[in-house]
């Protein structure tokens, strides 16, 4: 094939409404992205990405930055497609914070601005403590976010870890190295309420988002320097975003509340066993399995917007007997606690399957 023809082919050969590394270093990464550079007195430039995103090495891509240089507010980079259903996932290291007011912003966005997500993680540097947070929302003036410091890895200066967002019709999920480590649900009410009762990491965060799924969702990165300079040690290398799916379906394993301690295995000397909130909204199939081996009794609860848990079911089970529930009606959360009548007990198996 002439040389000539080569850059040509390869752009006939790809389609744009995924990305990864091999079309990266194919056509570039302005042909995927356009940024929008803030300067000091607020003055807004759209310029090209290769400016400030770049790889370090021919040899070993994988070391690259994505820089807000000195004299900048902030940088804001979104990809040139837009999705319904974004999945993108980042592998990188997260930057050291000096300064007052600096953060780096990662995920889906409507805009190149800071603050203007559908949904992120975003590192920040608050009362000179850098804390990561997953947000929802769409501007500044409302934003859901949890905290979900405790998740992030002991070594995320020095390894690089994958931020993962899959969107679906539903709800919004956020992964740190294919570990879920939070929720947020699809509704404006819920997400009021979600927002003044919020469920805490671990083992997963559960919040709201404001704004509604709307086709026009960008794939985004935003950092600011304030002034400063501040680099990302993010290779453009180090993404991959496609669309996903509107509605799959999905497996949780039940965890003791507000703990990343597993129901099964769990052994129960007295009392009883609540299990961590499932998000169950929108979903058409929801069946909880169970099983220990001691006979006891499950109470099946769901949550309303009062605040208040309420009894939907009670279900004796069988010693060493693999129970099966469905709940039939529509619900934002569902949790499960387990009496049972002898101990020590032991609990085999407690997993929720949505679809």
């Amino acid at each position: 094939m002439p040389e000539a023809n080569v850059g040509t082919a390869l752009l006939n050969s790809f389609t744009t409404n995924s990305y990864g590394s091999t079309k990266m270093l194919a056509l570039g990464v302005d042909y995927f992205f356009l940024s929008q550079q803030v300067l000091l007195g607020i003055i807004s430039q759209y310029k090209q990405t290769s400016e400030f995103w770049t790889t370090l090495s021919e040899i070993t891509s994988d070391n690259g930055q994505y820089k807000c240089p000195m004299g900048s507010i902030s940088i804001g980079t979104f990809s040139k497609q837009a999705y319904r259903y974004p999945y993108v996932s980042y592998k990188t290291m997260l930057p050291t914070l000096n300064a007052p007011g600096q953060l780096v912003e990662f995920g889906i966005e409507t805009d190149a601005r800071i603050g203007s997500g559908i949904a992120t993680f975003r590192h920040e540097l608050i009362a000179n403590t850098e804390l990561l947070y997953i947000r929802t929302g769409g501007s500044e003036d409302y934003a859901g976010a949890a905290n979900i410091t405790l998740a992030r890895p002991v070594n995320y200066k020095s390894v690089r870890h994958a931020y993962t967002i899959v969107t679906t019709k539903n709800q919004i999920e956020f992964y740190i190295d294919n570990k879920l480590v939070g929720v947020a649900i699809h509704s404006a009410n819920i997400a009021s309420f979600m927002t003044t009762n919020p469920v805490n990491y671990p083992p997963y965060a559960i919040l709201g988002t404001e704004l509604p799924i709307t086709p026009n969702q960008s794939v985004a990165i935003s950092c600011r320097g304030n002034g400063t300079e501040l680099i990302f040690p993010l290779s453009p290398t180090n993404v991959w975003f496609s669309d996903g799916e509107s509605n799959p379906s999905r497996v949780y394993p039940l965890y003791q509340n507000g703990t990343s301690t597993l129901f099964s295995g769990s052994i129960i000397v007295a009392g009883s066993v609540v299990s961590h909130p499932i998000p169950i909204f929108g979903f058409e199939g929801k069946t909880i399995y169970f099983q220990a081996n001691q006979a006891g009794t499950l109470l099946i609860e769901i949550l309303d917007q009062t605040n208040t848990w309420r009894t939907y079911d009670t279900v004796t089970t069988v010693a060493n007997t693999l129970t099966s529930y469905t709940i039939t009606a529509e619900a934002i959360l569902s949790r499960i606690t387990f009496t049972p009548t002898a101990f020590p007990c032991t609990i085999n198996s407690s997993e929720a399957v949505l679809r």
